[in-house]
């Protein structure tokens, strides 16, 4: 996860997590701060735009950035900077219900990835051999960390 949505999730002006914990240092946040700011990601309200009205953030953002801050905080726990990691206790927001029954089953995921690879190998043009591989192995990639979370 990198980008302008990791570092507007970390450092952003409006509810970026080391705006919300002030001038703290990041060695002197403490898993309240943590379990604080997903609280405030919960109740946050989003200003109407000429596009749409206010709202509260999707529980999908709420989650992206929670994990983009568990991310940061384990990287500074990694490299030494903190003690210990600080997010690790915290659960990241659960998705409603109606959200989770999107996801795809297990068996949909496989036929996913078979169509994916019979495509790969009957292409007629390089270029897009490479695209079709591409997508097979992002697929296969998908559906193996499917598994992980599934076992695990």
């Amino acid at each position: 996860m990198h980008g302008p949505e990791y570092l507007r999730d970390v450092c952003g002006p409006a509810i970026g997590f080391l705006t919300f914990v002030g001038a703290k240092p990041l060695a002197a946040v403490t898993r309240q701060d943590v379990q604080n700011y997903r609280d405030a990601l919960k109740a946050a309200v989003i200003p109407a735009t000429a596009r749409r009205a206010e709202h509260s953030l999707a529980a999908s953002s709420q989650i992206r950035m929670l994990a983009s801050v568990k991310g940061l905080l384990t990287h500074a726990n990694g490299i030494g900077y903190t003690p210990f990691n600080l997010g690790k206790g915290v659960a990241l927001p659960s998705l409603p219900e109606s959200k989770r029954d999107k996801a795809l089953s297990q068996s949909q995921s496989m036929k996913m990835l078979v169509t994916a690879q019979a495509r790969a190998e009957a292409t007629e043009t390089e270029k897009r051999a490479k695209t079709r591989r591409r997508d097979y192995l992002l697929n296969k990639m998908l559906g193996s960390a499917v598994n992980v979370r599934l076992k695990g």
